[in-house]
């Protein structure tokens, strides 16, 4: 949490460097299909999340951009009757590519690097941690002057070892947002 705040302040003073209308902020909700297997029989198939982003254009169509997001699910284990907590954050980070396609259409395409942390709890014990891995998505902005609404689908990945189980964290997103620009 600490990582995406500090992020997202950076960015926001940079405002200036980046001039006038250059700003975009962002808020979203997020519907998330999670890659591991374990996890969706566990907590369900899928999730939902509240996000925050922030992009800094730095030419017409590009820009660098940071988001986050968070999720909590609780479940009773299968077979063991006892109630698990899990508690995943997404940091992102990277570049992105914004044309117009016609009027006030606009594709967006980005990728970077995520960090996926996690926290697990259950039958006593937390498992705790956090992978880098990779984020893609692309999506469909519609601005009008100085805002916007859009719909991106996209991917987060990252996997690893927690004691001898492997894991993976993230999967396939689909995201509505709505945002300013500044």
């Amino acid at each position: 949490m600490k990582k995406a705040l500090v992020i997202i302040v950076l960015l926001s003073c940079a405002g200036p460097a980046f001039g006038g209308d250059r700003i975009l902020l962002s808020i979203g909700w997020s519907f998330l299909r999670n890659a591991d297997p374990f996890y969706r029989a566990t907590y369900g198939p899928s999730a939902s999340f509240p996000e925050v982003a922030i992009a800094g254009r730095f030419n017409r169509n590009s820009y660098v951009m940071a988001g986050y997001g968070t999720v909590t699910r609780h479940a009773l284990v299968p077979d063991l009757e006892t109630e698990a907590t899990s508690i995943q954050n997404y940091l992102w980070a990277g570049l992105g590519y914004l044309p117009t396609l016609y009027g006030p259409f606009k594709a967006k395409i980005e990728a970077g690097l995520a960090d996926l942390m996690y926290s697990e709890e259950g039958l006593g014990l937390t498992a705790a941690g956090s992978k880098i891995g990779y984020q893609v998505q692309a999506g469909l902005l519609v601005m009008v002057k100085s805002v916007f609404a859009g719909i991106d689908i996209g991917y987060f990945a990252a996997s690893g070892k927690v004691g001898d189980l492997d894991i993976k964290l993230g999967g396939t997103r689909i995201a509505l947002s709505a945002g300013f620009r500044m």
